[in-house]
């Protein structure tokens, strides 16, 4: 026997009018019934107290997403929510005192509440009599109800997750003079900017905080700056390389009144004709064998879905782009051991929202807020269009200073010609501006 009630849930039955009218309501079943009925209340029979002919509760599921798929004037019926139940009736069938809400019993038609005519009733139910159809109408609600009630408190978990987030890790270097922040680049890349961190620790106290990881909350760039913001000493210096560059300027423009200087090393792009330029500038320095290993490195990591596998090739992928992003590199110059997983989540996420951010022309807009001196250190060679980006940014920080490295890629601490150079200029700017 086929139960399909025509027009049940094009009547008014929709997710968003349970939703809705649960809206504002802490904990639905301890708020003093304030908006719920009992079902003996509504005139309802209790849905587990009795069966309709011919429907056994196993095949519940299966008669509503045919229902949900045959009925197409409605948006998203109630019914569309059972797909990702799984024995719903069993689960719940423990609970005698059931409620649903008034506004949803409300909501039924007339033709579907046994108050039409006799020719809107047989279209309705067809062969099955009334009170079953009044089951079915009761028990389609009420899950509906246990769906939503679900969904909400998984919304209260998540943020109540979300309010208790640990603080991030930090490792430190040194224990004299004053704080400064290094922020490493990626995104997804902890560890990175270790050598860098170390090659500051002879004259300040050095901070590397090691940014959030993917999987516990949704990550942007007001989570990394709200993480930076919980571990960072008023006062500090910061210096950031490539996407920790960018951190770095968003951090100094929401809290311009803790950065006392900013160094940016190798800054990333904003905007696209910088990004044409990177993207350019990247393939002439590859050869034949490194643009096909990128590419078959691409490919993999696309593929792959063990997310630990995924990360290794992506970092395989970072490697090999860091490697024809430098002029010479002398990787002996870095501690194996400050080199942590990578997060590929954490870059997909982190960059979107970057991206996101330039699109709805917050930043760089934003970054005229910041108050503190900031340097621009970037290597001849690096494919980062630092001349663009130094141009771009100085529409918004009109002080900012400008210093370019023959002979140095992207990392210039790993760089054998401008390594010293560069730690010169940087150390120096640094005593010059830190308290």
């Amino acid at each position: 026997m086929r139960v399909l009630p025509y027009r049940l849930a094009g009547s008014g039955i929709e997710r968003d009018h349970i939703v809705g009218a649960l809206r504002g309501v802490h904990d639905p079943v301890n708020h003093q019934r304030r908006v719920l009925v009992l079902f003996e209340r509504a005139g309802l029979e209790d849905p587990l107290q009795g069966k309709i002919p011919g429907i056994r509760w196993a095949d519940l599921r299966e008669r509503a997403v045919a229902l949900a798929a045959e009925i197409a004037p409605i948006r998203q019926p109630i019914l569309r929510l059972l797909t990702r139940a799984k024995d719903p009736l069993e689960r719940d069938g423990r609970h005698g005192s059931l409620a649903v809400l008034t506004a949803a019993t409300s909501s039924l038609g007339p033709e579907c509440c046994g108050q039409g005519n006799e020719q809107q009733q047989a279209s309705c139910h067809g062969k099955i009599s009334q009170q079953d159809r009044r089951r079915y109408l009761t028990l389609v609600v009420w899950l509906g109800y246990r769906t939503c009630r679900f969904r909400l408190a998984s919304t209260r978990y998540n943020l109540q997750k979300m309010n208790n987030l640990e603080s991030i890790r930090v490792r430190r270097y040194g224990n004299r003079g004053p704080n400064v922040v290094v922020l490493h680049g990626g995104p997804g890349a902890p560890g990175s900017a270790a050598g860098l961190a170390q090659a500051l620790s002879d004259d300040f106290s050095v901070l590397e905080p090691l940014q959030r990881r993917s999987g516990i909350v949704p990550l942007t760039v007001s989570q990394h700056v709200e993480d930076l913001a919980a571990i960072a000493p008023a006062g500090s210096a910061i210096v950031g390389h490539s996407w920790g560059a960018m951190l770095g300027l968003s951090f100094a423009a929401c809290f311009p009144d803790r950065v006392f200087c900013l160094a940016l090393v190798g800054c990333g792009t904003y905007d696209e004709e910088c990004r044409a330029q990177f993207r350019s500038r990247l393939d002439a320095l590859m050869d034949g064998a490194a643009r096909s290993r990128l590419e078959a490195l691409k490919l993999r990591a696309a593929m792959e879905v063990d997310p630990d596998v995924r990360d290794a090739v992506v970092r395989q992928r970072g490697d090999l782009t860091m490697s024809v992003e430098s002029y010479e590199r002398v990787d002996s110059l870095d501690d194996p051991s400050g080199a942590l997983a990578y997060d590929g989540g954490a870059n997909a996420e982190t960059w979107n929202d970057v991206l996101r951010l330039q699109r709805e022309g917050l930043e760089p807009q934003r970054f005229s807020r910041i108050s503190c001196p900031v340097l621009m250190l970037h290597g001849h060679i690096d494919p980062h269009p630092g001349a663009a980006t130094r141009d771009l940014l100085r529409r918004f920080i009109p002080d900012l200073q400008y210093v370019e490295f023959e002979k140095c890629g992207h990392e210039p601490w790993k760089e054998k010609h401008a390594r010293h150079p560069f730690l010169i200029a940087l150390l120096s700017w640094l005593r010059l501006h830190s308290r």
